[in-house]
């Protein structure tokens, strides 16, 4: 799985030991979608609901069985807190089909990901990332 990529990557090795790799193009693996290959399985009685609502783009929410409770933040990465808030504006073109908005309440900048899939935030909660070459 890629940082940044809504749907996982075949890649096949360039050469030996030297992390180079070609991309091949996206594939579906079962099992590993929902971030799942990124922040391991949903935790019981969560499961993930996905549907396109009348705007087009896809929308997941996650169900507690349980509780009955849904909501839109991930239970395996915590609350959102800090700076970032959550906002819904129309998807345009150029943004990923799976897509939520979050905005800075200090700057004021908004972003189509989410601030918790950070790099440096995955890291520190020992999610292992390893940086490679696409030829």
């Amino acid at each position: 799985m890629f940082l940044g990529c809504d749907a996982a990557i075949a890649i096949r090795p360039q050469g030996t030991g030297d992390k180079v790799y070609k991309v091949v193009g996206p594939c579906k693996l079962a099992g590993l979608q929902d971030a799942t290959a990124l922040l391991g399985p949903l935790p019981s009685p969560w499961r993930v609901q996905v549907f396109v609502p009348a705007s087009s783009h896809v929308v997941y929410q996650f169900y507690n069985e349980q509780t009955e409770e849904v909501t839109e933040d991930d239970p395996r990465l915590g609350p959102l807190g800090g700076q970032w808030e959550r906002v819904h504006i129309e998807r345009g073109n150029d943004h990923p089909l799976v897509c939520q908005f979050f905005r800075n309440q200090e700057t004021g900048e908004i972003i189509d990901w989410d601030p918790r899939m950070d790099r440096v935030i995955l890291e520190a909660s020992g999610v292992k990332l390893e940086d490679i070459l696409l030829s």
